[in-house]
């Protein structure tokens, strides 16, 4: 039957203790990797562990000190990322312990970048697969000597070079860290820099920066379709066109009616100049009258020229 633990000092007694200042694991954490059974970094399971890649611990690192742990008040390591978040409550490997989360503890799990927290895993459990037949993994494979527990720091471990198969995973148990808010200032205190509260979980999609549009709004229409702008323009437009129409309208009556008096002045004088027995000739007069208002022509040639320019 599990059993959830409420009380302080019972959950304390899992933590391994603070991570003020940034703990950062050397590269070879991460480059050589142990056998045993199956492929992880750092510890795994009952094999043997890199104590150069957890923070300093306050407790015994014995073999059953990995079912259950926590570092508290703590931070990520250098380059490990927060992969997952916990609310409620803690579980670790052996699953009929399970620590209570109160609402102001904040905790979460950091996986070195490029592995990442299996939903079925364990609560401090990382894990990374590789996908290509060509990626060489370096590994050590120590032996057990009569249950003793040893580091793979020792010169008794052998380095062996294998090729990953396309479904091989290799596992490590992350850094579980807690906090509560007080404990943010102490935090920018040891590092010179402010420390957000905000999670930073992975994400499968890549990331994308936002930016501000400064575009100008796009007009919305009207009722009737029509957007204000285009209101206001056929507001305008339409008495405008009827001012225009008017005074083409007025000039060209104006012409109108100074031609009739030069004309009808002009027919008068021939009139008064012929004599009683000549017919009257119009031919010139008429001539006169529409000499200025000859048709123009307009080229078919030109428009058709510019038409296939158009095509």
């Amino acid at each position: 039957m599990a059993t959830t633990l409420t009380d302080q000092s019972s959950i304390a007694a899992f933590n391994r203790g603070p991570v003020i200042s940034t703990f950062t694991p050397p590269a070879s954490c991460l480059s050589t990797l142990t056998l045993d059974g199956s492929m992880y970094f750092g510890h795994e399971g009952s094999g043997y562990y890199d104590t150069a890649c957890f923070p300093t611990s306050t407790l015994n690192l014995g073999p059953t000190a990995w079912d259950l742990y926590y570092y508290s008040p703590a931070q990520c390591p250098l380059g490990w990322y927060q992969a997952t978040q916990f609310t409620g409550s803690f579980v670790g490997a052996d699953t009929s312990t399970t620590l209570s989360l109160g609402p102001s503890t904040t905790a979460v799990l950091c996986c070195p970048s490029g592995y990442f927290y299996p939903t079925n895993g364990l609560d401090h459990q990382c894990q990374s697969a590789f996908t290509s037949t060509t990626k060489t993994l370096l590994y050590i494979d120590p032996n057990l000597n009569e249950d003793v527990w040893y580091s793979t720091n020792g010169s008794f471990a052998s380095t062996t070079t294998a090729i990953a198969n396309p479904t091989y995973n290799v596992y490590g148990d992350g850094v579980p860290v807690w906090w509560q808010s007080s404990d943010l200032a102490a935090f920018a205190a040891a590092t010179g820099k402010p420390t957000s509260t905000a999670t930073t979980l992975p994400s499968s999609s890549p990331p994308y920066s936002t930016s501000t549009s400064t575009n100008s709004p796009i007009p919305t229409p009207g009722p009737n379709g029509l957007t204000t702008g285009a209101k206001i323009g056929i507001g305008i437009g339409i008495p405008l066109v009827v001012i225009a129409i008017g005074i083409v309208g007025f000039i060209i009556y104006i012409r109108s009616r100074r031609k009739t008096r030069v004309a009808h002045s002009e027919l008068q004088g021939t009139v008064m100049e012929k004599r009683p027995q000549e017919e009257p000739v119009v031919g010139a007069p008429m001539q006169e009258l529409y000499s200025n208002n000859e048709p123009y022509r307009y080229s078919h040639v030109a428009g058709h020229a510019e038409l296939a320019g158009q095509g």
